[in-house]
């Protein structure tokens, strides 16, 4: 009885905050119609406000779901759900192999289904075409299949980077990486399960994407590993991680001591009743669409264009005239002074077209034809310069305009191709997520 009564008090409050529109009554008139039989009709009472309380709640854009299973490779800003059918491989650690001057390392790898992710790092000599120089074999030695790769290279001392997908036949946890006379075994081991105690859980609809944040202690700091997983596989997801802050019940911010990782975050805080992770805004990038403008010195602005389903403008292009000088040393130590007249594009672009309440378009990526580009030759080998600190260049204005510089372009052109890719969004809206204490 005391049940009943607990439960009737519950309602009847919950009930006050509650306007009928005439939509729900809708909705809940047709449940009613398809659930109808007489002998419930006692509970009525009791049914109805529950189900007004169903459907305000499956309207919230964040869902809890405490009980999904998951595991995750540290250091890496990402989800892996455990699904009782195909286990989830990762690499713990690192694997290494050199002749003491040149090396490779493997720094992260992991495994969805057929598929291994590779993050790798060396001085040996290779190009961005990475599988003419590197293979990839499982155990029965069958040679795995080049998805993706992204590759920087480092002309001034020879370093690279590199992030690749590589495709297998099946399920594997065991390959090998050749490289001419380097062979690099990576043996991946099965990632435990995250304990349900230890983790906080939320799905985003409106972005169509899982956060899972993991905490725990270190050195008595607190730990909070923040990983995403998007439900479309070609966008990813990044935290303004200087911003994020901790709210305790008494209001009260508490911003990280460290957060030099792009997904764990160190708190001098302990978690308490209460305690919640806030997320000022999410960035979502679609690295699926792309658009190709040609813009000359001679057009008339604006230019309009298409990326993904944004309609863009290019309100301003300013050519300017300039040196191009950098210097750039051999593996002999030997210094060099590159100099060559160029052209630089200052592009402004509208945004005021796009965006919604839930999404805002924050930045764009920007490429020319590399055939309009000046080359330069650096030990026989002819190569692009790209300026490193392009990405700071491009930034948001106070006007909501998009500012993109696009430098090193060859002296006598007076038309180029430009390739738009990457529109990177930002949700309006902050994410709180309550966390176990």
């Amino acid at each position: 009885m005391n049940n009943l009564e607990n439960l009737k008090d519950y309602i009847d409050n919950n009930m006050k905050s509650i306007r009928i529109t005439d939509n729900t009554k809708r909705n809940i008139q047709y449940k009613i119609r398809k659930n109808k039989h007489n002998r419930l009709k006692p509970a009525a009472v009791i049914i109805l406000p529950i189900m007004i309380l169903s459907l305000l709640a499956f309207n919230e854009q964040i869902s809890y779901a405490a009980q999904k299973l998951f595991s995750y490779l540290p250091g890496i800003n990402k989800i892996f759900y455990n699904d009782g059918e195909n286990k989830v491989y990762g690499l713990l650690g690192s694997v290494e192999v050199s002749d003491k001057e040149k090396y490779i390392k493997v720094n992260a790898a992991y495994n969805e289904d057929k598929t291994v992710t590779l993050t790798m790092e060396g001085n040996v000599t290779i190009e961005k075409e990475i599988e003419r120089y590197i293979t990839i074999v499982d155990e029965e030695n069958n040679k795995a299949k080049l998805k993706s790769s992204d590759i920087i290279i480092n002309l001034d001392d020879y370093q690279w980077s590199a992030r690749c997908t590589y495709e297998f036949r099946k399920v594997t946890n065991n390959f090998n990486i050749i490289y001419d006379k380097f062979n690099i075994p990576v043996i991946m081991t099965e990632l435990p399960e995250i304990p349900l105690e230890n983790h906080n859980y939320i799905s985003i609809k409106n972005i169509n994407a899982d956060i899972a944040v993991v905490t725990g202690y270190v050195e008595n700091k607190l730990e909070v590993n923040i990983l995403s997983q998007s439900s479309d596989e070609v966008k990813s997801i990044s935290f303004p991680l200087k911003e994020i802050y901790l709210l305790d019940s008494k209001g009260n911010k508490f911003y990280s001591i460290d957060n030099n990782n792009e997904n764990i975050l160190y708190f001098d805080k302990k978690l308490e009743n209460g305690i919640k992770l806030v997320i000022p805004h999410i960035f979502i990038t679609d690295n699926d669409v792309r658009s190709n403008v040609s813009i000359s010195k001679y057009d008339s602005l604006p230019v309009k264009f298409s990326l993904g389903d944004n309609e863009l403008v290019i309100n301003n292009a300013e050519w300017d005239e300039y040196n191009e000088k950098f210097n750039y040393r051999t593996p002999e130590n030997s210094n060099y002074r590159m100099e060559e007249k160029a052209q630089k594009i200052n592009l402004a672009i509208s945004k005021s077209l796009v965006g919604t309440n839930e999404l805002k378009l924050q930045n764009i990526s920007a490429d020319v034809n590399k055939d309009q580009l000046n080359e330069y030759m650096v030990e026989d080998v002819r190569v692009i310069w790209d300026d490193p600190y392009r990405d700071a260049d491009s930034q948001i204005s106070e006007e909501e305009d998009i500012k993109i510089i696009l430098s090193n372009i060859k002296n006598i052109q007076d038309k180029v191709d430009i390739t738009f890719y990457a529109p990177v969004y930002s949700t309006c809206d902050k994410v709180i997520i309550p966390l176990r204490p």
